[in-house]
């Protein structure tokens, strides 16, 4: 466990090349102890062995363990049963995410609900109106906990007393943002978290465009409310069109 806390850590190389060692050196233990050799025969750049021999305390691994233990975090890496299978499908799945919750919830049929931060009127009662028509229907409700679209679609989801998954940019133990505290909590008795993100992760700017893709991974299919043309929300409708899924759309 502690191995693939640290893989999972290492935010300087992306999930392919992840992907791509763990093909090769099959566990992440295996990684932390190869040498260079090992390394350089199988095409890996120099400076990836430095990224993966930087100095590294495990004793703060174990830490994380433990506390992951005590506050009921759980963590399923990319081979594990309990990994969703669709979102091994996408291009460059995380090799492990960390969960919060009720995870029965990810055998429900689930449909991505997306959308703007800067939602009218009409879309909050739109997106609250299809989580909880979702949840009518026993569909798990899939988005970002952001503010606007998001929060009013995990709502929806909530108080019909359906599953709604909340994937976040950051630790999934860190609240962002601070005004969605209460549906945040609400999810984790309810409905469940999901990170690719390390415990105490802050939330990066970058996390947020690498979040969309699990979003997408998950659902079957993508419901885009009032997205403007550069957002989180139209990357992740991409991201499914690549992978094949239907995108439907509540335009502005």
């Amino acid at each position: 466990m502690i191995y693939w806390l640290w893989f999972s850590k290492i935010i300087e190389i992306s999930p392919k090349t992840k992907l791509e060692l763990l093909k090769t050196f099959r566990t992440p233990k295996n990684i932390y102890y190869s040498n260079k050799d090992e390394f350089f025969k199988n095409g890996f750049s120099h400076n990836l062995f430095s990224i993966i021999k930087s100095k590294v305390d495990l004793n703060v691994y174990e830490r994380m363990y433990k506390y992951m233990i005590n506050n009921n975090i759980m963590m399923v890496n990319i081979y594990d049963n309990g990994y969703p299978d669709t979102l091994k499908k996408i291009y460059d799945p995380p090799v492990a995410l960390f969960l919060q919750g009720d995870v029965s919830t990810l055998t429900y049929r689930k449909i991505g609900v997306v959308g703007t931060r800067m939602a009218t009127m009409y879309g909050m009662k739109t997106a609250y109106q299809i989580g909880e028509d979702l949840g009518n229907e026993n569909i798990c409700t899939v988005s970002g906990l952001a503010i606007g679209i998001d929060a009013y679609a995990h709502m929806g989801a909530l108080n019909s007393g359906g599953n709604t998954i909340a994937v976040l940019g950051n630790g999934i133990d860190y609240i962002y943002p601070k005004e969605n505290i209460s549906i945040y909590k609400k999810i984790k008795e309810k409905g469940l978290l999901i990170s690719e993100y390390v415990p105490g992760t802050k939330p990066y700017p970058q996390n947020f465009p690498r979040r969309n893709r699990i979003i997408s991974g998950l659902s079957d299919s993508i419901i885009v409310v009032e997205a403007s043309h550069k957002s989180g929300a139209l990357i992740t409708a991409d991201i499914a069109l690549d992978n094949g899924k239907d995108i439907y759309a509540v335009p502005r």
